[in-house]
């Protein structure tokens, strides 16, 4: 840290902040007297930066709602997380986790938003149902092959985006998500979707677009709510089989 950082990172400290926005300093490491904001911190961001690694002393961090690391270096998801138990927003996006520490998330059950977007996740952990209050699960351009059952196992999901993956399909379970509104599965592998995605009834917006569908289980009829479905670069048959009324919305 240079001396300017420390002369910063001192007087936030005597002012004791509830958000504090590190973004764009150019900072290979964070300071270890941010933790000493353990009681008062709310928010953090340190977003677009060169962050390897985040402090240990960052575990004092318990009241911390928000945390933005996104665009940085990271190789894994920092430990200290699992102590952040009031944590509702977690950004990890555009870094290098290749997979996620299942004693990271167990502990985060007021956690309503996940973004790890542009990794190089390989899978989810089946802990993952632990986040009983997500309701928006980002996990675009990375290598993902599979959705564990476990995410349809999220009573309050409402969004999920898994687009520019490799998977193959999708969790016969879907049909469990009965709050969810958004799926974005778009550049994947999908040769089929389960048929239980009928039971998604609250289902608004589906994208499966630029996969290798040849048809579409006939429970589609079933999505009363779907206003917006995508569906180009596929290779369907050239009837639709979708005798569903929404047809003339989408």
């Amino acid at each position: 840290m240079s001396m300017m950082s420390d002369w910063i990172v001192l007087r936030t400290l005597a002012s004791r902040p509830k958000s504090l926005s590190l973004d764009g300093k150019g900072l290979v490491e964070l300071p270890k007297a941010i933790g000493q904001l353990g009681n008062t911190l709310c928010s953090l961001s340190a977003r677009n930066n060169k962050i390897t690694q985040i402090p240990s002393e960052f575990d004092q961090l318990i009241k911390l709602a928000q945390l933005n690391l996104g665009n940085n270096e990271l190789e894994e998801v920092p430990s200290c997380i699992s102590h952040m138990i009031q944590l509702e927003k977690l950004h990890l996006y555009h870094n290098h986790i290749s997979s996620i520490n299942p004693l990271c998330i167990v502990g985060l059950t007021h956690l309503t938003a996940l973004n790890c977007n542009d990794n190089r996740l390989q899978y989810l952990p089946s802990q993952i149902k632990f986040l009983t209050a997500l309701q928006v699960l980002s996990i675009s351009s990375n290598k993902l092959t599979t959705l564990p059952d476990e995410v349809t196992k999220l009573p309050r999901l409402q969004q999920v985006h898994c687009d520019d993956n490799q998977i193959t399909s999708l969790p016969e379970t879907i049909g469990s998500c009965r709050q969810l509104k958004k799926l974005y599965v778009h550049k994947n592998c999908l040769k089929t979707l389960p048929e239980s995605i009928g039971d998604c009834r609250s289902l608004q917006v589906l994208d499966v677009s630029s996969n290798q569908l040849s048809c579409f289980p006939r429970n589609l009829q079933l999505l009363k709510k779907l206003k917006e479905l995508y569906y180009e670069n596929n290779p369907l048959l050239p009837q639709l089989p979708v005798p569903s009324d929404q047809c003339s919305e989408v």
